[in-house]
């Protein structure tokens, strides 16, 4: 994720493969990528800013929106977290 590590404020940023499905069925994704900020403002504000368009412009390039993808913040109150599906690693 070589373009997300220019984003200013990224805490810590992590991505892995989807090899199968829990149910055995089909995989509906290949790829996911969560990064973490301090708080919600700093994501908005890292997300808004001309790395984060650059890397979402880049993410859109690769991996277009597709069935059962995600862009989108984590509803989970203990951590902010933004995933997207993109490549490679920090």
């Amino acid at each position: 994720m070589p373009a997300a590590a220019s984003i200013p404020g990224l805490q810590r940023a992590e991505s892995g493969r989807f090899v199968a499905a829990a149910d055995g069925g089909e995989v509906n994704w290949f790829r996911i990528a969560e990064m973490w900020f301090d708080d919600e403002a700093s994501m908005q504000s890292a997300l808004a800013s001309d790395q984060g368009k650059a890397t979402a412009e880049d993410h859109q390039a690769i991996a277009p929106p597709a069935r059962g993808c995600s862009s989108s913040p984590s509803t989970d109150p203990s951590r902010t977290s933004a995933g997207a599906d993109m490549s490679g690693d920090l």
